[in-house]
């Protein structure tokens, strides 16, 4: 797919504050391509109280490895290449234990040894017992709630605990700086915005109105300039729940290839509740907008549906340039592959989004130290939670 279509997508595709992560770390990361390198870094790591069998753990959502009863030690079968992410998970649980991971994030700069993977028994009673217990499938099925102490992340606590009302609350003004590499390529993207109230779109008022410039470079260089308004309300009713009524963006391609107008209207408004889960639970989002293009003077128009499952895998700790955070994960099933995304307990920050660079290799991006919140570094911001 050419850069000029992934930016299309982009504009057509961006319905919330996390899913403008997702979509943007996509049209990055598919300007570059990649590949599989056998002499690359190997991931491994170490394993206790794995007293049954059945444990798969999975790196970068493809691939896998088994372990049998007693294995104190694991390597995943494909290496992944200098400087590229990593991000082991469970995907099966073994009977009658719970297994999580930690240390299982990160930017593989050398072969990595200390993923540590603890298992322990399951406790009895209501939500415990035998059986796969919080064990998730990145790749595919249907998760199930763990027992409340431990699935893909390493913490309890609700997916709420990640979300900051103030980052939609008129007057905040916010800049996330992300940085990724892919096949020896530097990737980077910024997302600058400001929140407005009282705005209206196609008849709705009383909307949040984020006014918001998405830049994106590849090895320094500019491919992408984007000025974007999403029109928003929170429904508190259902737990916090974003809705969108529309996007409208003009998107600049850099080197003279041209402007591309989009006006999306979603109809009915579109309800991201990733916030609202609970460890181990899943929804599918959905959404229908009528989608109006300009590029060239020419106005075409289609309606689009997108449809994807979201699972919250609970909370983990979670290092990037811009520090050290409790985080909680999410999850996205996309037809393709899936896609994670990390969220700051507390603050609310972006802090990491793992995706495919559109040729099956996984791609990490990091929340760089310049980030801001009313012009507060990131950092500082977040100590105040």
């Amino acid at each position: 797919m050419s850069p000029s279509k992934d930016l299309a997508a982009l504009a057509l595709r961006s319905h919330s504050f996390k899913a403008t992560m997702v979509c943007a770390a996509a049209v990055a990361l598919s300007a570059c391509g990649g590949g599989n390198d056998p002499t690359g870094i190997v991931i491994s790591g170490k394993v206790s109280g794995l007293s049954a069998p059945g444990l798969v753990l999975i790196n970068n959502g493809a691939d896998e490895v088994t372990l049998s009863a007693g294995d104190t030690s694991f390597v995943f079968p494909a290496r992944v290449i200098a400087g590229s992410g990593y991000d082991v998970a469970v995907k099966n649980q073994p009977g009658g234990l719970l297994c999580t991971v930690t240390q299982g994030v990160g930017n593989a700069q050398s072969d990595v040894t200390n993923v540590q993977v603890d298992c322990a028994a399951l406790a009895s009673g209501p939500g415990g017992g035998g059986g796969a217990g919080g064990g998730v499938v990145p790749g595919g099925g249907t998760p199930t709630p763990g027992p409340g102490n431990g699935g893909g992340g390493s913490q309890v606590g609700g997916a709420s605990e990640c979300f900051n009302r103030a980052l939609i609350t008129p007057g905040t003004s916010y800049q996330w700086d992300m940085q990724g590499q892919s096949s020896g390529a530097s990737l980077a993207w910024s997302d600058v915005g400001t929140v407005f109230g009282g705005a209206s779109f196609e008849g709705a008022s009383g909307l949040v109105e984020t006014h918001r410039t998405l830049t994106m470079e590849v090895n320094g260089t500019a491919v992408s300039s984007q000025n974007i308004r999403d029109y928003l309300q929170l429904d508190e009713t259902a737990g916090p729940v974003l809705v969108t009524y529309g996007i409208q963006s003009e998107m600049t391609l850099i080197g003279g290839v041209g402007t591309i107008g989009t006006r999306s209207i979603y109809t009915p408004p579109a309800r991201q509740r990733d916030f609202t889960l609970g460890l181990g639970e899943s929804y599918v989002y959905a959404s229908t907008s009528v989608n109006t293009t300009t590029f060239a003077g020419v106005n075409t128009t289609e309606t689009v549906t997108d449809s994807y499952t979201v699972t919250y895998l609970g909370q983990t700790q979670i290092t990037v340039p811009a520090g050290t955070f409790t985080a909680c994960q999410f999850r996205s099933l996309f037809p393709e592959e899936p896609l994670d995304a990390y969220v700051a307990k507390g603050s609310g920050l972006p802090l990491v989004i793992v995706g495919s660079d559109g040729e099956g290799n996984r791609v990490r991006f990091e929340m760089r130290a310049s980030s801001r919140i009313n012009g507060v570094p990131v950092v500082q911001y977040h100590s105040t939670f």
